[in-house]
């Protein structure tokens, strides 16, 4: 089984994305399901690693992406599987962030 490594960066970003999703629409089950979604898509990207956009503009390094919702989940296969570098809200500057 292909492994999915999430970074402390993504797993800060997760608990941000919970919390912001159970206060603007006041259930806490809306970001459950939400996060839910946004699991099982990066556990489709550990089976599938080359799924995504490559993206090199960013100065630190190499990274693909893919969009859920209004988020962009960065990404770098590994050996094993992927590595979840950031998943950030798509207004947010990425380029500051990566």
């Amino acid at each position: 089984m292909p492994r999915l490594e999430i970074s402390p960066h993504a797993e800060q970003d997760l608990i941000d994305i919970g919390i912001y999703i159970a206060t603007r629409s006041g259930s806490r089950e809306t970001a459950r399901r939400f996060l839910q979604k946004v699991e099982a898509l990066c556990e489709q990207l550990a089976h599938n690693p080359r799924m995504g956009q490559l993206r090199t503009e960013f100065a630190t390094c190499q990274f693909r992406s893919f969009s859920i919702g209004a988020y962009v989940i960065y990404f770098q296969p590994t050996k094993e599987g992927i590595r979840i570098a950031r998943i950030l809200h798509g207004a947010r500057d990425h380029d500051a962030l990566l």
